[in-house]
């Protein structure tokens, strides 16, 4: 259960005048992640609030700005930092998370990375280049069983456009003695996605 958001001038409880079972923290040890809501999950990465604020206040102006997760997590750090006085460093903290998420997604086996299909390639990438709001052009250098050795980044441009030159592709690959590469793009419009 969460507090209201605060009217502007009324004083009301910090989370640890709450009662035990209504705080976010507790209710994690107890009852697990799962019964979380989002802004309680937030709240807890959050850590405390702000002057006047409560962390579950700046988790529910954050969730009410962006409409869901998935939003928050497409922000950049700084555009974070502005709303419902959060900060640069709390930003930087949901920034961790967020990227610890696409980490786990990309790498479901946890050790070394293979990009042996289409599927693969796609599943490393997809959450990485998902929430860019610029083409990228990528080079992924691989040995000979298709283990990643190195990821480069050869070019970051526009919302429509992303150049690059067969130097700078071609260029890491013979640096690295790679066995193998792959090329990997995206395109933010949605319009169509070529991996």
């Amino acid at each position: 259960m969460l507090a209201p958001t605060p009217s502007v001038g009324i004083q009301h409880p910090t989370i640890r005048e709450w009662p035990a079972e209504d705080r976010p923290r507790e209710r994690f040890l107890t009852k697990g992640a799962e019964a979380l809501s989002d802004a309680e999950c937030l709240t807890i990465l959050l850590g405390a609030g702000a002057a006047g604020q409560t962390a579950v206040d700046q988790a529910q102006v954050l969730l009410a700005a962006f409409g869901s997760l998935g939003e928050i997590a497409g922000r950049d750090v700084q555009e974070l930092a502005w709303v419902g006085s959060l900060g640069i460093a709390k930003a930087v903290r949901l920034g961790a998370a967020v990227e610890l998420a696409r980490r786990l997604r990309s790498r479901p086996n946890g050790g070394r990375i293979r990009l042996s299909s289409p599927e693969e390639v796609a599943g490393y990438y997809g959450p990485g280049l998902e929430a860019k709001k610029k083409q990228v052009f990528r080079v992924a250098l691989l040995d000979s069983q298709n283990g990643l050795l190195r990821d480069v980044q050869v070019s970051e441009g526009s919302l429509s456009a992303a150049i690059v030159h067969p130097r700078e592709v071609f260029r890491p690959a013979i640096l690295e003695a790679s066995a193998h590469l792959i090329l990997v793009h995206n395109h933010p419009s949605g319009a169509s996605r070529s991996m």
